[in-house]
């Protein structure tokens, strides 16, 4: 069994063949697939961690658009597993675009995807 991932989208096809079916979505997409051959990406690669100032903490990963960072829920120290955390969105002049809840073990586990 070979496992595939699109690069836009992160859709997963697990198939026998030497290429997965490229089936358009209903919204026009069609994926555009890569063999992963050492598991699944790393959702959080490309985070580091980031001084936000008076003590605080966050993750923070740079984007074309600007940035993300990651903090728990109270915004003000790093995220930590078992307990829901914060995610921002920043353009490149360090203007909240906004964020969303989400628990960080799905974050971490890739269950939510995060790009910008």
């Amino acid at each position: 069994m070979r496992e595939f991932i699109c690069t836009d989208c992160g859709h997963n096809v697990h198939t026998e063949s030497d290429e997965p079916f490229n089936m358009p979505w209903s919204d026009g997409h069609r994926c555009r697939f890569r063999e992963v051959k050492e598991g699944p990406p790393d959702p959080l690669k490309g985070f580091e961690e980031f001084h936000t100032g008076g003590g605080c903490m966050a993750l923070q990963k740079d984007t074309v658009l600007g940035y993300i960072m990651i903090t728990d829920s109270d915004g003000c120290d790093m995220p930590k597993a078992g307990q829901e955390c914060t995610i921002g969105f920043y353009d490149n002049e360090s203007n909240a675009i906004g964020y969303v809840r989400a628990p960080f073990d799905l974050v971490k586990g890739g269950a939510v995807r995060i790009s910008h």
